[in-house]
């Protein structure tokens, strides 16, 4: 067996431990228990390995990295480091003087080193009240005058608001946003382009949360870490500062959690071997320097626990690329596929296009449309002025993929407002109309089963993975004589 089989083999064995097929044909309220995954790559510092996307998940789209972004944001900071305009120990009053008159107690001993490590003082999540539900607009006030509880440097709490002060006080110093600075010092030289990041009230990038990138550009970060900075004879980042990143500082063990040991700067140090960016609902980049490795996982699931142990595993059980002496092309799954619907008896539902003015609701549809032709039909999701009355049309086939885009103005269950790519699915269930709306750049996906009666709609709808385990969603009505 030579080392390209060896992967494949090991990539089966994580596949079956998470419970996916290759081609699925079952609706999706009855995959409850498997992990969805969106894409796989696997390689070391030059070559891609292997390689695969579950459709409509495509290669050159983006994906939601959700708390990876912390690690780009301590890249940012390293390559101020780098320039030597940083000190890690340094109170970040030092940096931010005008909120000096904020802070109280511990937080005027909070530095850098203690964001960094994830050691800066709170006891629980603090992202609501400094971050997204703030007394102010402007996070950075509200993170100087939050009281700690601990001394900095003595207690681990994962956090949020840490990495977006990381990432605050890059535009500080630097007058830059992360991201302008990650693209002019990193991933232009790297040929990564349309990266996104999402903004705060006041124009910073969120730091913590909000990244938007190809699964083969976050590789690609991944083999430049195993580079040690180094990418086509530049020195891009210090290898000091990866190092920095990559070696542990805090402990972690009061989370009993088995896939890990520690945590270095913005990083996970995994108990597999080597460390790891890793972000909600089953975003991973594993760097592995002693195999050699980089492994990018992108999925949609709710199931932490349970993917973590899956994609730790594999990093375990994947065999030295060091030395590797094969010439082998890289090995690209075939016909992989998320679970679609079945097209059932639909040709009996065709109409003609109906409008529904729908009763109030939370995310501010005004009118939901519906046409089912032959072979395919539209979705219509008309959005009230709170939106920005956007009018969307959603193409769909039966039992196969539609694709379209979906705008809006704000924050819904799976963006921060924008446009963005959807593939949509349609089929029966019990006799009934389902849909599945998969949005393609992120981890989401919506469930909407539709019971008409006479001139009445009423849309039941689930999503695929949500906060804390919560996957439901708000029941839509509507009627076509409104």
């Amino acid at each position: 067996m030579n080392h390209l089989q060896e992967i494949i083999q090991s990539v089966e064995v994580f596949l079956n431990s998470c419970g996916v097929e290759r081609n699925p044909d079952i609706y999706p309220e009855e995959c409850k228990d498997v992990i969805e995954l969106h894409s796989i790559i696997i390689g070391d510092r030059n070559e891609v390995w292997l390689k695969g996307y579950w459709e409509p998940y495509q290669e050159e789209d983006r994906h939601v990295l959700f708390s990876i972004s912390k690690s780009f944001s301590c890249m940012a900071l390293g390559l101020l480091w780098d320039d030597g305009i940083v000190d890690l120990n340094c109170p970040m009053t030092t940096y931010f003087p005008e909120y000096a008159h904020l802070a109280d107690g511990y937080m005027r001993e909070v530095t850098l080193h203690h964001l960094l490590s994830m050691n800066a003082g709170t006891n629980i999540f603090t992202t609501s009240r400094i971050c997204t539900h703030g007394e102010r607009d402007d996070w950075a006030a509200n993170f100087f005058a939050d009281e700690l509880p601990h001394k900095p440097g003595t207690y681990f709490q994962y956090n949020t608001p840490a990495s977006y002060m990381i990432g605050r006080c890059v535009k500080q110093l630097s007058g830059k946003n992360p991201l302008d600075l990650l693209n002019e010092r990193i991933f232009w030289n790297m040929g990564i382009r349309d990266v996104q990041w999402d903004e705060c009230p006041l124009g910073c990038n969120t730091g913590g949360w909000g990244v938007w990138m190809r699964p083969s550009d976050l590789f690609k970060i991944g083999q430049l870490f195993l580079r040690k900075g180094i990418w086509n004879s530049r020195q891009l980042l210090s290898d000091t500062w990866i190092k920095k990143m990559g070696t542990g500082v805090s402990d972690t063990s009061r989370l009993q959690n088995d896939t890990e040991r520690g945590y270095g700067y913005q990083t996970w140090i995994n108990a597999s071997g080597g460390y790891s960016f890793r972000g909600m609902f089953g975003q991973y980049c594993y760097i592995i320097p002693e195999k050699d490795c980089v492994m990018v996982i992108t999925s949609g699931t709710h199931q932490k626990e349970r993917q973590s142990k899956c994609v730790d595993q594999l990093a375990a059980d994947l065999k030295d690329f060091h030395d590797q002496s094969e010439a082998l092309l890289p090995y690209e799954y075939p016909a992989l596929s998320l679970r679609s619907l079945l097209a059932g008896e639909i040709s009996s539902m065709q109409s003609s296009y109906r409008e529904y003015q729908m009763e109030p609701n939370r995310e501010g549809y005004e009118s939901i449309g519906l046409l089912l032709g032959e072979g395919h039909g539209y979705l219509h999701l008309n959005y009230d002025i709170s939106q920005g009355g956007f009018r969307n049309v959603l193409p769909f086939g039966y039992g196969t993929w539609g694709y379209g885009t979906r705008t809006c103005k704000g924050k819904i269950s799976c963006w921060t407002g924008g446009t963005r790519k959807v593939a949509t699915c349609a089929g029966t269930a019990d006799g009934e109309l389902c849909m599945v709306l998969q949005f393609m750049e992120s981890s989401n996906a919506e469930y909407w089963h539709f019971l008409m009666e006479g001139e009445n709609i009423t849309i039941e709808r689930n999503l695929n993975c949500g906060d804390n385990g919560d996957i439901s969603m708000e029941t839509l009505r509507g009627d076509s004589r409104l």
